[in-house]
Formats: structure tokens, C-alpha cells, sequence
């Protein structure tokens, strides 16, 4: 029960790192004229996790005490955020130095002629990096969801269960 004191907590921890992520994100690609769909995309569905991490947060924050909650079933999905937070993070900011180096290119005469998406892809690895990102975000967010949901089932049986009384009601038999 000890490690599971402070899961929410370290939930909504990760959440916040989720909404920098994508603040990051929508400020990058704010700075095109025309951002690609595909980042919005992309943008839509790490907003989607952040809202699903907030939400899982603060419900096992409010009962991972009361009902002892073991924090086994979180922390594959946790981690798996947590990387690939991390590795778009990382990729931003390369994307960002690009930025920087192909405005410097241009005063120098060279063209930098990709777009946000095409940085990206580049800061993540490549075309196959990019595709087995996505395909993890997407992992993540069901997988999420799928959690979310059967945490709030696990606490309305346990309230249900908490509030029936502790004698049955037979009212065949009147005494």
C-alpha cells in the first residue's frame, strides 16, 4: 500500500508535463503560416491524454487510500507517457534548433524548405520512428481511456458495496 500513496499525485505530475508538451507543440507549429493537419492532429491527441491523465490523477488521488489501490495496473501506461512525452520533447527542441539553424541558412542565401511536420519527423528519427510514435500514442490513449474507465467502475462497485447495510432486507417475511 506504501507505493501506492502519491500514484495520483505522480499522475497529474505527469499531466502536467503532458499539457507543457503540448503548449510546446501548438507554440511550434503557431510559429507556420499553414501548420499541417497532421500536427494538429497530433496536438489534438496528446490534449486528449492530458485531459485522461488529469482525470485518472485526481480520481486515485481521491481513493487510492480509502481503497487501497495498487498502483500495478498504472504503471506500464505511465511509463509508456512518460517516454513518449519525453522523446517529443526532446524532438521539439531539435526541431526548434532546425528552426533556428535554416533561419540562419536563409540570411546566408540557402533554402530550408520544410515544413513543421517533415522537422519533426527529421527531430524524431525518420519516417519509421514517426509511424511507431504515433502508433504509440494512440496505444496510449486507448489504453488510458480504457483504464479510466475501469477505475471509476472499480469505485462505484467498491461505494455500492460500502454503502449496502449490513443485514438483508427480506421484506417477504414481515415479523
Amino acid at each position: 500500500m506504501a507505493e501506492a500513496i502519491g500514484l495520483g499525485a505522480s499522475i497529474a505530475g505527469l499531466a502536467t508535463f503532458g499539457a507543457q508538451i503540448v503548449t510546446n507543440l501548438r507554440t511550434y507549429v503557431s510559429a507556420y503560416q499553414r501548420a499541417e493537419h497532421k500536427i494538429n492532429d497530433l496536438s489534438s491527441d496528446l490534449a486528449l491524454i492530458n485531459s485522461i491523465l488529469t482525470d485518472l490523477g485526481a480520481s486515485i488521488t481521491k481513493y487510492e487510500v480509502k481503497f487501497h489501490i495498487s498502483p500495478k495496473n498504472f504503471i506500464e501506461a505511465k511509463a509508456t507517457c512518460e517516454r513518449n512525452f519525453e522523446k517529443l520533447s526532446q524532438a521539439l527542441k531539435e526541431a526548434k534548433r532546425e528552426d533556428a539553424d535554416t533561419e540562419g541558412a536563409r540570411k546566408k542565401g540557402r533554402k530550408g524548405n520544410l515544413g513543421a511536420w517533415e522537422k519533426l519527423k527529421f527531430a524524431l528519427g525518420g519516417e519509421i520512428e514517426l509511424k511507431e510514435f504515433l502508433l504509440s500514442i494512440e496505444s496510449s490513449k486507448s489504453t488510458l481511456q480504457l483504464l479510466l474507465e475501469s477505475f471509476k467502475l472499480f469505485i462505484l462497485l467498491r461505494l455500492y458495496v460500502g454503502s449496502r447495510p449490513c443485514f438483508p432486507l427480506d421484506f417477504s417475511n414481515p415479523m
